[in-house]
């Protein structure tokens, strides 16, 4: 056991405890609805080469697997620019600071590095260039966004631009895309896609946040008020142990686009390359990116 080596003090020295209550109302009056999904490594990678399958029909060679699904409101805000010195020069991070929901901790000790949001019920448009080979013509072709739906696409015939019709030349399904005119084989196509807002998790700025909680109400709060999806350690047979404990708060994150990861131009030179590895969006492929080591 350690020594202790905290100063002694009296009651009437320590500061009052914060409210819990304002800390969860000040968050959900200034959130959104989101989706939060944790990142999983897929069990296809490959024992000698420690890449993903790029066939895999779990993945579709991203290497992460998104599951456990959980509704909660996250405030995002501060859109911002930072310079960082990385091998390849000075480089912009463009990132989005958020934060969640206190009661993210009640789910398996709350978020991480590589975890998933999703903004629902916010779409945007993305544009997603591809060249049609024989065998996309023949297999479906997985998009890497959460697409809502196809707006418009187009090719060049005849050295003129050329609006195609969507319902008759594609159909998508679980993003996985589908051509359906034969007349497309060795075009390029470039689609203009409504796709959900989802955001990846790539640094926790503040990871370590934490309150003092003495009132039981107060310890309620920082447990989501009797919500059984939840479970703290802090609770004991469904109730608080008298005294003063210490209770998780809101990580602040720092969020990157999806688009910033998976690349909107899809040009390949062979049919053996038609089933690449897409890169999946986990810090220790963009360490260079990031400026980490």
């Amino acid at each position: 056991m350690a020594n202790n080596g905290n100063p002694n003090y009296t009651k009437r020295n320590v500061q009052p405890f914060q409210i819990v209550q304002n800390h969860v109302q000040l968050i959900q009056r200034n959130a959104i609805s989101c989706t939060w999904e944790q990142a999983m490594k897929c069990p296809c990678v490959d024992i000698q080469t420690g890449q993903p399958k790029p066939n895999c029909p779990v993945c579709h060679g991203q290497g992460f697997i998104y599951y456990n699904a959980v509704d909660v409101d996250i405030s995002l805000y501060s859109d911002e620019k930072k310079l960082a010195v990385t091998e390849s020069g000075t480089t912009s991070l463009m990132g989005t600071e958020a934060t969640p929901q206190i009661t993210v901790n009640g789910v398996e000790q709350g978020m991480k590095v590589g975890d998933r949001i999703t903004v629902n019920g916010w779409d945007t448009v993305e544009n997603y260039v591809f060249n049609v080979t024989k065998s996309r013509l023949n297999n479906k072709m997985f998009l890497p966004y959460k697409v809502d739906k196809i707006i418009d696409a187009y090719v060049i015939s005849n050295n003129v631009l050329t609006k195609l019709d969507v319902n008759t030349s594609f159909s998508l399904e679980d993003n996985l895309l589908e051509i359906k005119d034969d007349s497309l084989l060795n075009a390029t196509v470039s689609l203009n896609l409504s796709v959900i807002k989802r955001f990846y998790i790539v640094y926790m700025e503040k990871e370590l946040r934490y309150l003092q909680v003495s009132k039981n109400s107060d310890k309620l709060w920082a447990t989501g008020r009797g919500n059984n999806y939840l479970t703290y350690d802090q609770v004991k047979e469904g109730k608080f142990p008298n005294g003063v404990q210490v209770f998780r708060m809101s990580p602040k994150l720092l969020l990157r686009r999806e688009t910033l990861y998976f690349s909107n131009t899809n040009l390949i030179s062979s049919e053996t390359d038609n089933n690449m590895v897409i890169n999946d969006p986990n810090v220790s492929a963009m360490n260079d990116f990031l400026g980490s080591e």
